[in-house]
């Protein structure tokens, strides 16, 4: 049975990510107003007992449901992002790094176009950025009333009752019956948002207490759609009434796929509707992800635990389906078995769009006896179809015991700082040392034996002192028994600004393996610019048949990379641009497909894509994947032709973004320079003393090597840092690179640096009092800071020098101040008027 696209707004909190078999459109992904959403927290707007509270709204105009999509997210300990809809209901609370410390992430789904954001925090939060929002998902109706021809109802056979909501089967309701009604507490929805812009809805089962919902594998394909799906509970109206539509009044409860389970299976779905053997059973069965604030769904929905009927089945017993169709409320379709295949059961029962995935159970028993995946009912050869749960049991049977109690760990939460170890800008910048506190608790129902906890990352420039940890035994759902581990890596100093980096953690206990990956960036984006309008210069080219036509346009914005594409011009004139694909590619070869072989026999493609806003068109693939890479250099538009007999020109296009910094937090300490005093020919020092705690950090000291000599670094006694290496790179640059086992407290001296004042040699006269030593500090990635140290030299009057020698004191080296050799009169004004 073929998905159906989501058809109604889905209010929730749960959210699995799955992927769909040919996904039609459900929305599009749009930049914010700004292109980029920096919650930079300068002021706390109110406040409530001891926390403090943080929040900003959100508006998408003409969204039906809004998904946000997250960078860089890491809040400190005891902070909380709360997520409410416009009525003020909390839609989603994150905490720490995000679901399994996925600093990157979509947020849950959100209902109509107004998103309010809210941080409670255990402290101020001035000055601190605890994440970047950078796009959404525009949710639309449009794809509501798409036909599902393989999906249907049953055209009024009298066998099949009119859909109801399951409401009618709770206590004290017309149709009452409390088995029907507890099985219907554990169908959930299945919503997938793709990366590819659309959505599509499915229907599911929780069927273990080990939090695994099973659904169709045309629904969730593979592990990687797992990532981008909602598993979305208590989907129902609190009215009796025989229609699949209305108003759903509850707030319902969403959960994440977990798409770093190593025990998720996938069974095959086949093309048709007609199985061939046991290897496309066409099922998903899928781990929910247990993160954060909200309680696992094993303890508050009963799971259905997949209990076999050993009932034999027969033509024309009853049966009922409970299930999501066109996305809507759950409702619950009652009918009867018509006949058995091999592998799938026949039934006249109506489904819809988004039935895929629903249980189908036997009424006598109330057990589950089929997964329904297709459509067909009136089909008197066919009817709808679901696929044998006892052969589905069997299959994930063999690869472990799922349905007994059994411990499951989980990462409560995941907290990044650089608090202590750095700036304390709430972004992770070149030479930071991070503070990472992990909770880990027992979701299962046993308790776990010890385990342990391994961090690791594929970065080279990322280094973690300790990385593995036993972790204790613990009791289930003891929340006081949660255990806590705490560890710290560090960044490489020499790290580009903007550069990725990893931070993996596996969790063994018991034959399991939980899993936690995290990706972040150096930096931020901040302070866009004004938009930057190019038009090509090297049209009009020609396109030809089977042929590929490239054009470019070159850009120079300095080292500000992409904040928003806000429009791409394309005009093309062809005789069938069916036969096209149009692609902008960065700079940095990145590329966005505009056009893909859509249109048919259509004349000519004159379009400006955008955010599908203000007259522009959305693209086939979102122009945000362009966001924060390289602006500068090279763009090009290629334009593919791939059939022939029909032939074009590429007569315009044209480029329009804003561009951002790319900027780090200085990663340099702060420096108290004691004041020098010096003559041409004297030694000079330049004490550098911590002002912050700081263990690594890099930076390059930039000198005038015509004034002065560098002649070496003496560690400071108290730095504990006997590690630090200072180079002489070449004259005029001494590069410093500190990766220190522990910190450098603030007051205590990292070093001097050593130079002989050596800039005018001979009988060149002293014409200044003063010469202003400037030590630069080149941070990698980030430009340069410039600590100046005024140095004070003593006035010689020029007449002076053309006095007579003094041959008593000629080589005296305790008298030749400038240390040319000779005693001259230099010397000796030098030596009796300096204030040395």
């Amino acid at each position: 049975m073929k998905k159906r696209l989501l058809s109604v707004l889905l209010l929730s909190t749960l959210v699995v990510t799955c992927l769909a078999m040919n996904p039609d459109h459900a929305g599009d992904v749009v930049p914010l107003q700004k292109g980029i959403f920096d919650n930079r927290m300068a002021d706390v707007q109110s406040r409530s007992g001891d926390q403090a509270l943080w929040s900003h709204v959100i508006e998408v105009p003409g969204a039906k449901f809004v998904k946000l999509y997250f960078e860089n997210y890491h809040l400190m300990a005891g902070d909380m992002l709360e997520i409410r809809d416009a009525s003020g209901i909390v839609r989603q609370r994150i905490m720490s790094s995000g679901p399994a410390g996925a600093a990157e992430f979509w947020s849950l789904t959100i209902p109509g176009e107004t998103v309010i954001l809210q941080i409670t925090s255990a402290t101020d939060y001035i000055k601190r950025y605890a994440f970047s929002i950078t796009k959404a998902f525009k949710g639309t109706m449009a794809f509501f009333a798409l036909p599902e021809p393989t999906e249907s109802d049953c055209g009024g056979l009298p066998q099949a009752s009119p859909y109801r909501s399951a409401w009618c089967y709770s206590p004290g309701e017309q149709f009452e019956n409390a088995a029907m009604w507890q099985n219907a507490q554990a169908t959930v929805g299945v919503l997938t948002i793709g990366s590819y812009g659309g959505g599509t809805w499915c229907s599911g089962s929780l069927v273990s207490s080990q939090n695994y919902v099973i659904t169709n594998q045309h629904c969730i394909e593979t592990i990687s759609d797992c990532a981008n799906t909602e598993f979305v509970f208590n989907y129902y109206r609190t009215t009796c009434e025989e229609n699949i539509g209305g108003e759903d009044p509850v707030v319902t409860q969403g959960y994440y796929c977990d798409s770093t389970d190593s025990n998720t299976y996938f069974n095959n779905s086949f093309g048709s509707c007609t199985s061939t053997g046991l290897d496309d059973l066409d099922y998903a069965f899928c781990h929910v992800l247990l993160n954060g604030p909200d309680p696992a769904p094993s303890t508050v929905y009963t799971p259905l635990e997949m209990e076999l009927d050993h009932q034999a089945i027969v033509d024309t017993e009853d049966i009922y389906i409970v299930g999501h169709p066109q996305g809507n409320a759950r409702v619950i379709s009652e009918g009867i078995l018509d006949f058995t295949g091999d592998y799938s059961l026949h039934y006249i029962c109506d489904t819809r769009g988004g039935s895929s995935g629903s249980p189908v159970y036997s009424r006598a028993t109330n057990r589950m006896i089929g997964l329904h995946h297709c459509g067909g009912c009136t089909s008197s050869s066919d009817r709808n179809r679901g696929m044998f749960i006892t052969q589905i049991r069997a299959d994930i049977d063999s690869h472990g015991n799922f349905f007994a109690p059994a411990p499951q760990l989980v990462f409560e939460s995941i907290t990044h700082s650089d608090q202590v170890g750095g700036n304390d800008d709430g972004y992770f910048d070149p030479g930071e040392t991070i503070h990472v506190t992990a909770v880990i608790s027992n979701a299962g129902n046993l308790a776990s034996t010890e385990g342990s906890l391994v961090v690791s990352s594929t970065s080279p420039s990322v280094s973690i002192p300790v990385s593995s940890f036993t972790i204790s035994a613990l009791d289930p759902h003891v929340e006081a028994n949660s255990t806590t581990v705490e560890f710290e890596y560090s960044l490489d100093s020499f790290m580009e600004c903007g550069a990725a980096f990893d931070i993996n953690l596996a969790l063994s206990y018991d034959g399991k393996v939980a899993s936690a990956n995290s990706e972040f960036h150096t930096g931020h984006l901040a302070n866009p610019g004004s938009p930057i309008d190019e038009t090509a210069a090297d049209l009009p080219l020609p396109i030809t048949d089977n042929n590929t036509t490239v054009s470019y346009i070159t850009v120079d914005t300095g080292t500000d990379v992409v904040g928003t594409v806000n429009e791409v011009q394309v005009d093309i004139t062809h005789t069938y641009i069916g036969d096209l694909t149009v692609t902008l590619t960065s700079p940095g070869g990145v590329a966005a497909t505009l056009h893909n072989r859509t249109g048919g026999t259509t004349d000519d493609l004159h379009v400006i894509y955008g955010d599908g806003t203000g007259g522009t068109t959305t693209p086939v693939q979102s122009l945000d994947m362009l966001t924060g890479q390289v602006a500068s250099g090279t763009w090009s538009l290629t334009v593919n032709d791939g059939a022939g007999g029909d032939t074009g020109e590429l007569t315009n296009w044209r480029l329009n973004f804003t561009p951002v910094e790319l900027q780090c937090g200085s990663t340099l300490p702060a420096f108290t320079i004691g004041s020098v005093q010096a003559v041409y020919g004297d030694s000079i020092t330049v004490s550098l003393t911590m002002e912050q705690d700081l263990a690594n950090f890099g930076f390059d000291v930039l000198y005038d090597p015509g004034k002065i000599k560098y002649t070496g670094f003496s560690p400071g006694a108290s730095a504990g840092c006997t590690n630090a290496t200072v180079t002489l790179e070449s004259p005029g640059v001494i590069h410093v690179v500190a990766n220190c086992p522990s910190q450098i407290m603030a007051g205590q001296l990292f070093g001097d640096l050593n130079f002989d004042v050596t800039g005018l040699t001979g009988e060149t006269p002293i014409s200044a009092a003063n010469l202003v030593l400037d030590l630069q500090s080149k941070i990698y990635g980030q430009g340069i800071l410039s600590l100046p140290e005024t140095v004070d030299l003593c006035t010689v009057p020029e007449a002076y020098y053309y006095n007579m020698l003094w041959s008593p004191y000629f080589n005296d080296p305790d008298v030749d101040v400038d240390k040319d050799g000779v005693f001259t009169i230099l010397d000796f004004i030098s030596r009796m008027n300096c204030p040395l």
